[in-house]
């Protein structure tokens, strides 16, 4: 066993090598590789980090998938898993500080909110402006994930419109 700062920014206790994650244990790199198999080359655009939309469309549905299948519900220890925070898409590895220049989801962060801490706790999830943070302290957790499932399918439909109409943009352009 091994004691671990947390992605939460407390401390942990995990086995040697290994961070536990998804259905089972990968070890620091394993986990390190997958996250950077959905990283894109960061856009200077607006001073801001802008992930290719086919890239983000993949890293909402992975999350989407990871949802339905209740990863949120696997044990980690001493600690139930963060939404966003604990999930296969977050890239940054588990000792580290966010906001990490190559997640997906700082895109949906509102701007004024990228620099926090955890910037994914402050996307607005819901018509209201529900946030991770608002429903951590007002939700149960199957609560959380309907929130956060209904958000997922939502974006992922923007996302595949937007998608299929980059093509069209892309021949304007060249045209």
């Amino acid at each position: 066993m091994t004691i671990q700062t947390s992605r939460a920014g407390g401390v942990r206790i995990a086995p040697a090598q290994t961070i536990l994650q998804g259905k089972g244990s990968q070890n620091c790199e394993d986990s390190s590789a997958k996250a950077e198999e959905l990283m894109t080359t960061s856009d200077a655009v607006w001073g801001r980090n802008m992930w290719g939309t086919k890239r983000k469309l993949e890293a909402l549905r992975k999350e989407l998938e990871f949802v339905e299948s209740g990863g949120y519900r696997l044990a980690m220890g001493w600690r139930t898993p963060l939404v966003f925070e604990d999930s296969p898409i977050c890239p940054k590895p588990p000792c580290t500080a966010c906001p990490h220049a190559q997640c997906a989801l700082l895109d949906f962060v509102p701007e004024d909110h990228r620099s926090q801490i955890i910037p994914c706790r402050l996307i607005p999830l819901t018509e209201t402006g529900e946030n991770l943070h608002t429903l951590y302290n007002t939700a149960s957790m199957e609560e959380i994930e309907s929130v956060l499932r209904e958000w997922l399918k939502k974006k992922i439909a923007v996302l595949e419109q937007v998608s299929r109409s980059e093509p069209i943009m892309s021949e304007r352009k060249a045209g």
